[in-house]
């Protein structure tokens, strides 16, 4: 993950002289505009999920928890990542319980005498095979899962940050400072 990040900081780097400027280490992201295209996808799930709350509430006359349209939202945005974090957690658990299960086999085939030596080879090789599959699994799915958290987090610090540049001078006024500052430096 960090390499993921950190190599074209480390290949300008290289390429200046090993000096490092503050232009290298502003913007670390993988992509041009990932940032700003999560958040702009996140403010626009938001906004929806917004427009259908408060349409909920006034048709009901109940109001209504807004976690539920921010948490929706969240979903909404990082739903497939998260899902794709989770199925190859899954493929590395089944995996893992398969290459644990199949020791099984393996016991019976050392225990019979008459056992070849081909059929042994490929009994080993299916082995060795689960167990590839699961360790790449695993690291992928803890990879892709880092990388989505990542990107939840500056995510919705980035659109707190927009929503707070928007509040007017009194709005700010009248909230305590400790809560705003507490809240906008991310410490949530």
């Amino acid at each position: 993950m960090t390499y993921s990040y950190a190599w074209k900081l480390i290949d300008a780097i290289q390429k200046n002289d090993i000096k490092m400027t503050e232009e290298m280490i502003e913007d670390m992201t993988t992509e041009q505009f990932e940032t700003e295209n999560w958040v702009q996808m996140f403010l626009s799930n938001l906004k929806k999920r917004e427009s259908a709350f408060r349409e909920n509430e006034h048709k009901t006359g109940v109001k209504g928890n807004f976690y539920y349209p921010v948490r929706n939202a969240i979903w909404d945005t990082f739903g497939p990542s998260i899902c794709t974090s989770a199925l190859f957690c899954t493929f590395s658990e089944c995996f893992a319980i398969g290459f644990t299960s199949f020791l099984i086999v393996l016991i019976a085939f050392i225990k019979d005498p008459e056992s070849k030596t081909l059929t042994g080879i490929g009994y080993l090789c299916i082995f060795s095979a689960m167990m590839a599959c699961s360790s790449i699994f695993r690291n992928y799915y803890i990879f892709h899962g880092y990388v989505t958290s990542i990107n939840m987090r500056k995510t919705l610090i980035s659109a707190l940050y927009i929503k707070m540049s928007k509040l007017s001078m009194k709005s700010l006024t009248e909230t305590n400072s400790g809560k705003l500052v507490t809240i906008v430096s991310g410490d949530i």
